[in-house]
């Protein structure tokens, strides 16, 4: 369906002769039916691909086709306009027009592109697309009495009206709040599955790329890091990067001291840690170890001690609803552990913990371990 090769897009930098790469060779493909997400941090170039691909911005090099139609070749300078390319588009600014009804606003991309539609033929259009969304019996109400998630579906109905080929939204639950949000990912995924629409979906928000998604591809500096499922990028990350931004992420340096059958021990400043290999490692090499807060075991009193286990002390927690999220200092290290609400730990007592050397990931070295292990780095990033 949609085939995305090379794609390079740089924009002038604070000095005459800087250029900054804002997407910096991306290439995917996404199949007929698929939900595919760009996800990243503000500035990776998730934006600018997806602009990319409407025609919005004019890429300077790369391929695009869409279902089997070149609308972008650099090397032949094909660059096909964006209301030719038979897509539907929702910004993160829904952009109704307030002075028209539900209905008109629905209307107006059918009118505008001067549909040989007759006048019955488009009414019926509109309402069957208003069903879809429901909101058919606010047909005729003024768009400026919705509220956001009615805003929210009206831009959905808006870019779905004219049947494109393929859906791109722009972070279009970012303006709602918590729980509508929430709701709203059933609704789209709802729609997305009935109507078999194939859907690129750029957000910053780790939850909605994991809970949409048939693939994901993070982003960062311009490029993808990974792509996979979303059980493939959460559970199995093949760089610190996508490690720590996915969720949350104790992220651990040491050096790989020697390989095991399927995995490594690694030497870190507070002892040995045995951890499975998610790419290719060589003995004496610098390395990062990955492991979920959710899945480092606290041992109760009198377990023994076994393979991964280090002693530390409590120093604060974050009650969460669903649980408890702890701050454990190791040697000289800050660990993060989750607990059951129903699981409370004193702070200053001491605990043992275990790392489960089949949750812990050994991860290439880039530099980023020292900032990713202490609470403050986290930050309040959303939990997946």
């Amino acid at each position: 369906m949609l085939i995305v090769t090379d794609l390079r897009k740089s924009f002038a930098g604070s000095s005459r002769a800087a250029r900054v790469n804002a997407v910096d060779g991306v290439s995917f493909e996404v199949g007929e039916g698929e939900f595919f997400t760009l996800l990243g941090p503000s500035g990776c170039g998730k934006t600018t691909t997806l602009r990319a691909i409407a025609g919005l911005e004019r890429a300077d090099g790369g391929h695009i086709s869409i279902a089997g139609r070149v609308v972008l070749d650099s090397a032949t300078r094909v660059f096909v306009q964006p209301n030719h390319r038979g897509i539907g588009m929702v910004f993160q600014s829904y952009a109704i027009w307030p002075h028209m009804t539900v209905f008109e606003n629905v209307a107006f991309p059918l009118r505008v592109q001067k549909s040989r539609l007759t006048s019955q033929d488009l009414r019926a259009r509109v309402l069957d697309t208003l069903r879809v969304v429901h909101l058919e019996a606010i047909a005729d109400r003024p768009a400026t009495t919705l509220s956001g998630g009615q805003q929210q579906r009206l831009a959905l109905a808006r870019a779905l009206v004219f049947e494109p080929v393929l859906m791109l939204l722009d972070e279009p639950l970012s303006n709602l709040d918590a729980k509508l949000r929430e709701s709203m990912r059933f609704e789209l995924k709802r729609l997305q599955k009935e109507r078999n629409l194939t859907t690129i979906y750029v957000t910053h928000d780790q939850a909605e790329a994991l809970a949409l998604s048939t693939r994901v591809a993070v982003m960062n500096n311009g490029r993808i890091e990974q792509l996979g499922t979303p059980d493939e990028v959460y559970s199995r990350p093949t760089t610190a990067f996508v490690a720590d931004f996915i969720g949350s992420a104790n992220l651990l340096q040491g050096t790989v001291s020697h390989l095991t059958d399927g995995g490594a021990e690694v030497s870190t400043s507070h002892g040995p840690i045995l951890a499975r290999t998610a790419r290719d490692v060589r003995a004496g090499e610098p390395c990062i170890i990955a492991i979920r807060p959710e899945l480092i075991e606290v041992l109760r009193g009198g377990e023994s001690e076994g393979i991964n286990t280090r002693d530390g002390v409590v120093l604060a927690g974050v009650f969460t609803g669903q649980g408890v999220d702890y701050e454990v200092r190791v040697g000289e290290e800050t660990l993060r552990c989750r607990t059951p609400a129903s699981i409370r730990l004193d702070f200053g007592a001491p605990i043992r913990l275990r790392l489960p050397p089949e949750h812990c990931l050994v991860l290439p070295s880039n530099g980023r371990a020292a900032e990713a292990v202490s609470l403050a780095a986290w930050g309040d990033r959303a939990k997946a």
